[in-house]
């Protein structure tokens, strides 16, 4: 099984999450019988992405992206800040850029073990 395949569950449930808080707001997302485990914090950039899905009246595939948009650019954020801590320390012949790839596997890439 791919990984992609096991990621499916969590995001639906981010959708879930993100049209719930865009829908009642941040201050009245934690509800009895509704499943929500997660800090408030990336509520927030949950709150943006369902406020955006909302606007554009996104589903399917569309939805999917942009509910999958916060983590890949905090994904990006974080290569950035290992190459830029790692830059100075390789030589100049080497490739930096390789060394991050590596660092910060996206979901989609890596393929778990059999």
């Amino acid at each position: 099984m791919h990984v992609a395949d096991r990621l499916e569950g969590d995001l639906r449930l981010f959708g879930t999450w993100a049209r719930q808080v865009a829908t009642l707001g941040p201050a009245l997302t934690y509800q009895p019988g509704f499943f929500l485990d997660y800090p408030p914090g990336y509520l927030y950039a949950l709150w943006v992405v369902g406020l955006l899905a909302r606007a554009l009246n996104a589903s399917g595939l569309v939805l999917r992206m942009i509910v999958e948009s916060p983590a890949l650019f905090a994904d990006f954020l974080l290569a950035a800040t290992v190459y830029g801590f790692v830059r100075p320390y390789l030589g100049r012949y080497r490739k930096p850029l390789a060394f991050v790839t590596r660092t910060v596997p996206t979901p989609l890439i890596v393929k778990p073990p059999v």
